[in-house]
């Protein structure tokens, strides 16, 4: 392993985790879903079942909010280290993209040129999360 000096591993910290906030998403699709939360002995009024659900979609609505925000600093800390990241490979010249010459399929007469992707991107992507999953 090589010793960075120290200016340069300050720069560089791991990763910061992002908490996933779909609270929104679990909630029942259709309003009408509600009228078992409510009374069985009577037939609740649609006015009832709107306002349970507009309760529930509020309170997710919040849960999700709060989450959202404790995750803005993360974001921001993965998407600085993914810059930074990327800025360093391309300064030592490694390129995002290369190409390959071979054959389509193993019974084709000619060769073709393919572009690909290198895998350093989506490794620092992967790495360094900048959205909910």
């Amino acid at each position: 392993m090589i010793e960075l000096p120290n200016e340069i591993s300050a720069l560089f910290k791991p990763p910061m985790k992002i908490e996933a906030c779909n609270f929104v998403g679990k909630c029942m699709s259709s309003p009408l879903s509600y009228r078992s939360s409510l009374s069985s002995w009577r037939s609740p009024t649609m006015l009832q079942i709107a306002d349970v659900a507009d309760r529930e979609l509020a309170s997710a609505w919040e849960k999700s909010r709060q989450v959202h925000d404790a995750n803005a600093a993360a974001i921001a800390h993965n998407q600085t280290m993914r810059d930074l990241l990327t800025a360093v490979m391309k300064a030592a010249g490694m390129p995002e993209k290369f190409s390959e010459y071979g054959y389509p399929k193993p019974q084709s007469r000619y060769q073709k040129h393919f572009s690909r992707d290198a895998a350093w991107p989506r490794e620092i992507a992967k790495t360094f999360p900048t959205y909910y999953c």
